[in-house]
């Protein structure tokens, strides 16, 4: 009987292997087989393994090629003597070697290591300068945060793979210096769980793996079965376990893993422990090179909201009592529903939104207003008290989180709720920029979106609209990206939303509150809004217009005073009225200066006359299409200069 008995475990040992139904194919071990001519499948009632090679290798080649040979059917094998082979492969899945575990025959436990040739076949050893780690490509697509198991074999990392944790192991088995050090990068920001077999070198060993990846790590538990399985026998291990105890009983070994201390090193627990006597420390840089990182594959930002909101932390700033809440609200039902957030398209999942300021009612009445397609929104929640940052908020987020695995996007209205008691009244740079830190490593830890309302200051620094964020630099600086809400004074009704980030193209956009709908409305990009309506303003001004007549008819050059240009206002059919006193003239002339050579290339200087006036001289060296604008029979030349 071949062993592993099962056609699904034989496929293991072969190149290409493909199943199409009952049967599988594959490349055949004993010869050179560039296209695939070997055929299996399960045999009936235990029978074993049905092996065929189309090009006409015998049966015992191939399981010679393999390293197997015929055995009785399992049940009647001592326990333990079959041979096991366990692929390593890089953390691209490029095949490199296989450790092939098995007994001889005197019963005794060996192990060795084999890679296939060109042809098909087997050669001795594995190939020197990779890094072999037993389950290494599952970490490929670990984020920052997420948990790895690490175990002392091949075995439990298939047992942890069986129940959907990512696991893996060293290549050679427990004993010191045996974990590979190169290795310990892949650990880097990921909360380590290492389970520890039930005997000394199996302990010390775990021990060296925790002392390795605590450098780099978010966390790191060491694992005693123990605790579980009192009378555990020397050498247990976690498959052991279950193995005796049954699959369900992974639970209990999740709970235990929850209820273990964080592991430290016996110098940090010295550390904490002992009185401030003065030590020489010597520190070290945890530096990577740029070879590396070009190597190495990193995860893109996902946005919740494309362009606008990005994983990590977002402040959102604005004026008291400017619709924030509104705005926050939509964000909300939008993310909860799946639909578009002004606009944008959005990633649905659960949203909590703390609403700190505000009552049971207020939200119920918003939540109405702003939801009108009366959609159930099912994954939104609201808190309405919180504690701080210095009393368990991050505890209580973190319950939510547990329960609610798919929230991506927490909402918190407003910042001033939730800092603690140790920010004082006196908000430093140094205190703003950890308070934000602190939520930035809670958003990049859990990979969500953590949204912050906060306020404007009251005197606004127009030069930079992100110098108006209320407090220091610390808090934004410490954001992922800043968004901030500013009235724009010159159209009535209109907000411009400025957004800046590390992960978010720097923009600015127009928006508009709807009275009847309450919800913000997208206008466009806020320096086309503003360009369109500045030019709207200057086209429909009648001392523009004079100026475009004047031009005109002057077929490119006009000149004269201020009381001149009026009076050609008051004849001609298309303006018919005085533009005013000529001071105000001059202002208005002075007020679009650079939309006149904008729009229409005029330029002008103006020189004193000699009798305290001052004479114009508009110039626009192409007149094309000026012409539109004549609407008068007064010849040029009978437009006398005066003051």
């Amino acid at each position: 009987m071949i062993t592993p008995t099962l056609a699904s475990e034989f496929a293991r040992y072969i190149d290409g292997a493909k199943q199409h139904g009952e049967w599988w194919s594959g490349r055949c071990p004993a010869h050179d087989d560039k296209n695939p001519s070997l055929s299996w499948k399960d045999g009936e009632d235990g029978k074993p393994v049905i092996v065929k090679c189309h090009a006409g290798c015998s049966r015992n080649a191939i399981l010679a090629s393999l390293g197997m040979e015929d055995h009785p059917p399992r049940e009647a094998l001592p326990p333990k003597k079959s041979n096991v082979a366990y692929p390593y492969y890089t953390i691209d899945g490029k095949y490199l070697a296989e450790k092939v575990r098995g007994y001889d025959d005197s019963g005794k436990h060996t192990t060795r290591w084999r890679r296939r040739n060109e042809k098909g076949g087997f050669i001795s050893g594995r190939v020197k300068g990779e890094l072999y780690l037993y389950g290494l490509p599952n970490l490929k697509n670990v984020r920052d945060g997420d948990t790895v198991y690490i175990a002392e074999g091949e075995k439990d990392v298939e047992t942890l793979r069986k129940h959907g944790l990512v696991a893996v192991s060293g290549p050679d088995g427990a004993g010191h210096n045996k974990f590979p050090q190169e290795a310990v990068k892949w650990f880097a920001k990921k909360k380590v769980v290492i389970f520890q077999d039930n005997d000394e070198v199996g302990k010390a060993f775990a021990q060296d793996e925790a002392a390795a990846v605590s450098k780099v790590a978010e966390s790191v538990k060491l694992i005693d079965l123990q605790a579980l399985w009192p009378d555990i026998p020397e050498h247990a291990d976690i498959s052991d376990y279950l193995q005796h105890f049954g699959d369900g009983m992974l639970p209990k070994v999740l709970k235990l893993i929850d209820r273990t201390p964080y592991w430290k090193s016996s110098s940090e627990e010295q550390t904490a422990n002992s009185s401030s006597i003065a030590t020489t420390v010597t520190t070290k840089f945890e530096c990577f090179s740029a070879e590396s990182v070009l190597n190495e594959y990193i995860e893109p930002p996902q946005f919740i909201v494309q362009s606008l909101l990005a994983e990590g932390l977002t402040v959102l700033a604005g004026p008291p009592k400017y619709g924030k809440s509104f705005l926050s609200m939509d964000l909300c039902c939008s993310v909860a529903t799946g639909k578009p957030f002004l606009g944008f398209s959005t990633v649905q999942s659960q949203v909590l939104y703390l609403c700190l300021e505000d009552s049971k009612g207020r939200i119920k009445k918003r939540l109405t207003e702003v939801n009108h397609d009366n959609l159930v929104a099912k994954n939104l929640f609201f808190v309405m008290n919180a504690p701080d940052m210095d009393n368990g908020l991050f505890d209580a987020l973190e319950g939510f989180l547990k329960d609610h695995p798919d929230c991506k996007l927490i909402v918190i209205d407003t910042f001033q709720k939730i800092r603690g008691a140790s920010s004082g009244s006196d908000y430093s740079y140094m205190i703003d920029s950890r308070d934000g830190g602190k939520l930035k490593s809670f958003a990049d830890s859990h990979h969500l979106c953590l949204l912050v309302i906060h306020h404007t200051a009251k005197k606004r620094d127009e030069s930079d609209p992100f110098n108006c964020i209320s407090g220091t630099t610390g808090l934004p600086g410490a954001a992922d990206t800043n968004i901030v809400l500013l009235r724009n004074e010159r159209m009535e009704g209109t907000t411009n939303m400025y957004i800046s980030g590390r992960d978010v193209v720097e923009a600015a956009y127009s928006l508009k509150f709807n009275k009847d709908t309450h919800l913000w409305e997208f206008q466009g990009d806020a320096e086309e809004i503003e360009d369109s309506f500045r030019k709207n303003l200057y086209t429909a001004d009648d001392v523009v217009k004079t100026i475009k007549e004047a031009v005109a008819l002057g077929k490119g050059t006009w000149h004269g005073t201020m009381s001149d240009l009026s009076r050609l206002a008051e004849q001609t059919s298309y303006i018919g009225h005085s533009l005013g006193e000529p001071r105000a003239i001059a202002s208005a002339v002075k007020q679009y200066a650079d939309d006149l050579y904008r729009y229409d290339g005029i330029s002008y200087t103006a020189a004193q006359n000699g009798t305290g006036g001052r004479k114009y001289t508009f110039t626009q060296a192409n007149c094309k299409g000026l012409e539109k604008w004549v609407e008068t029979d007064i010849p040029f030349d009978d437009i006398k200069d005066s003051n």
